[in-house]
């Protein structure tokens, strides 16, 4: 038990620290989009620590997560059923959906009101993706992680021990 809740722990940091790094650069690449004119009045390296930012947190956290969500995937096929079904499985798969929905539900609500702030006082432009960046940023990690361990979570039900059978005696 404690070994696979620490096999999943590894994957929460791989996960959280790829998705940081997917946040950081859609962010960041919309910031040297909307910001290019001010790039030559602010120099060429405001935005050089944000690329580091994204390369560490990438290559740091892509190959821990890629290899630790391998290594588990293989131990609950080899496993069966039951595996599927483990507590720090299962936690860990709603964990990340939780925290899926809440970050694109909350990221979603400003980008709604950023826009319709800007429509409503008729100033739509650019700003709307300075200001929105970050939660754009939020969006697509969302948008990448969600549908997948929401697709995880159903075949785990699907290939788990049947609930709906009575209990043995």
């Amino acid at each position: 038990g404690i070994h696979r809740a620490y096999d999943y722990v590894l994957v929460a940091v791989g996960l959280g620290a790829l998705a940081v790094a997917i946040g950081a650069l859609v962010s960041t690449s919309i910031a040297i989009l909307v910001d290019s004119a001010r790039d030559i009045l602010a120099g060429p390296d405001f935005w050089r620590n944000r690329i580091a930012l994204v390369l560490t947190l990438g290559l740091l956290g892509g190959p821990v997560w890629a290899y630790q969500w391998s290594s588990v995937q293989r131990q609950a096929t080899r496993m069966g059923p039951e595996e599927l079904m483990a507590l720090p499985r299962r936690a860990f798969i709603f964990v990340a959906l939780a925290a899926a929905v809440l970050a694109l539900l909350g990221s979603a609500s400003f980008l709604i009101f950023v826009f319709l702030r800007d429509i409503l006082n008729g100033e739509l432009a650019l700003s709307v993706l300075r200001e929105a960046r970050v939660a754009l940023g939020i969006v697509a990690a969302g948008g990448i992680f969600l549908p997948y361990y929401w697709m995880v979570y159903r075949s785990d039900r699907e290939a788990g021990p049947d609930t709906d059978a009575a209990p043995p005696i």
